[in-house]
């Protein structure tokens, strides 16, 4: 799927939306988020609230050129990762990046099921995620580094590859992730 669209009736959570204004750089985009906010209406974000999914798509596409941009979306990835509460039963790294499709399920409703990602076990320290996904490429690092590293056995240091479908136009569709530890 190419980044930035989505289906027109999926709704994001919340606490997903949320992590947009919650992240550590915020500053750095905030001249972006505010003005499509308010033309949505919305002046705080309420975590239990659903919002249009393709609003934050589309916020993320004026981002997309902004200076900063990749460590923008790393950010974002990262504060969703330790925002969106992960299901007790979630003990390990291959559980963490097993559970990555319910934990998309559970952030949004109306989901369009061609976006879930596509997750294999290689061998016992290796992933490989396929990101079918409309979230930009470096939200998608951010997340699954942040994931990596909490869900990772001690005395580990996991390394994330990312290879895009095409190198010249990433965000004309996914990418793959591998996830080595």
């Amino acid at each position: 799927m190419p980044k930035y669209q989505t289906n027109p009736e999926s709704e994001m959570i919340g606490i997903s939306v949320a992590s947009v204004t919650d992240s550590l750089q915020y500053e750095e985009y905030r001249h972006i988020v505010e003005p499509v906010f308010k033309a949505h209406g919305i002046e705080k974000v309420d975590p239990q609230a659903w919002y249009p999914w393709q609003m934050l798509l589309d916020i993320y596409k004026l981002m997309k050129n902004a200076e900063g941009a990749m460590f923008n979306f790393v950010a974002i990835g990262k504060q969703v990762a330790q925002a969106v509460p992960f299901p007790v039963e979630v003990t390990n790294l291959v559980e963490a990046m097993y559970s990555m499709n319910e934990m998309y399920k559970a952030s949004v409703r109306n989901l369009d099921e061609s976006e879930l990602y596509d997750v294999k076990q290689l061998s016992e320290s290796r992933i490989e995620i396929r990101d079918n996904s409309p979230i930009p490429h470096d939200i998608i690092y951010g997340y699954i580094y942040t994931l990596a590293h909490k869900f990772a056995p001690e005395n580990t240091y996991p390394k994330i590859e990312r290879v895009f479908d095409n190198p010249d136009d990433p965000d004309s569709g996914g990418a793959t992730y591998h996830v080595t530890w």
